[in-house]
């Protein structure tokens, strides 16, 4: 989702991977327990990556692309709305390609 859309209210720690195109992927989390909250991959700004158990009951989401799905947990079926799916986490063209459409969410 694009990060101006997220609205976390509390302190964050984070701390930084560099991934294998050589950009740095941040990790946001809570410091109390430890939550991870987010992710936002610099080769993807404005993006972040949300994990979809954090947004039950929350806010109205209608995901429309699952990244991960191998790592799935299997009681958790495909969205209608799911428009791609990738086992890992999809290819960086076919992730820019989807940012060129953003303004067409719907």
């Amino acid at each position: 989702m694009p990060n101006d859309e997220l609205e976390i209210s509390g302190s964050i720690s984070n701390y930084y991977i560099t991934g294998g195109s050589g950009n740095k992927l941040h990790y946001n989390f809570c410091p109390t327990c430890g939550t991870f909250i987010y992710n936002k991959p610099d080769l993807l700004n404005p993006m972040i990556y949300v994990p979809a158990g954090l947004l039950d009951g929350q806010i109205e989401f209608t995901p429309t692309v699952e990244l991960w799905t191998s790592q799935k947990p299997n009681n958790i079926p495909q969205a209608t709305s799911t428009k791609a799916a990738f086992e890992d986490n999809g290819t960086t063209d076919r992730l820019l390609d989807m940012l060129e459409n953003l303004d067409q969410r719907g």
